[in-house]
């Protein structure tokens, strides 16, 4: 059982790892995620997901003994990742601090809103 056991998670880190990368490089390539904070977190959030599977990659390709690449590796990327994890708690955090209120108001009357193209709405955010 336990063997059936390490073949399905191998075959899901392998899945996972492929997944996150595809995800990776469409990110990375198509959108700008360099421009917003939120946008630079996820990116090294999903890194660090990889370097995870990476992890069990090596696993896969070097065997399930401890070796000094491994042990190497592991300490590297785990470091990554919690370094990634409290990043994005940072920003997160400074994100919220710098949030402004919202204020919502009533439509007691039912009118439409104002429609900005045509030169209404708030002069302010124009």
């Amino acid at each position: 059982m336990a063997e059936v056991l390490d073949t399905i998670g191998d075959i899901e880190i392998l899945i996972a790892g492929v997944g996150i990368v595809v995800f990776a490089v469409s990110y990375g390539v198509f959108f700008r995620w360099t421009k917003t904070p939120a946008g630079r977190a996820l990116m090294y959030f999903v890194l660090s997901l990889l370097a995870l599977v990476l992890l069990g990659w090596l696993r896969l390709l070097f065997g399930g003994e401890e070796n000094f690449i491994r042990d190497i590796a592991r300490v590297v990327l785990l470091g990554a990742v919690g370094f990634t994890a409290w990043r994005m708690v940072w920003v997160l955090w400074r994100n919220w601090a710098r949030a402004r209120s919202v204020e919502i108001e009533s439509r007691r009357d039912g009118a439409d809103p104002p429609d900005d193209r045509e030169g209404g709405g708030d002069p302010e955010r124009t």
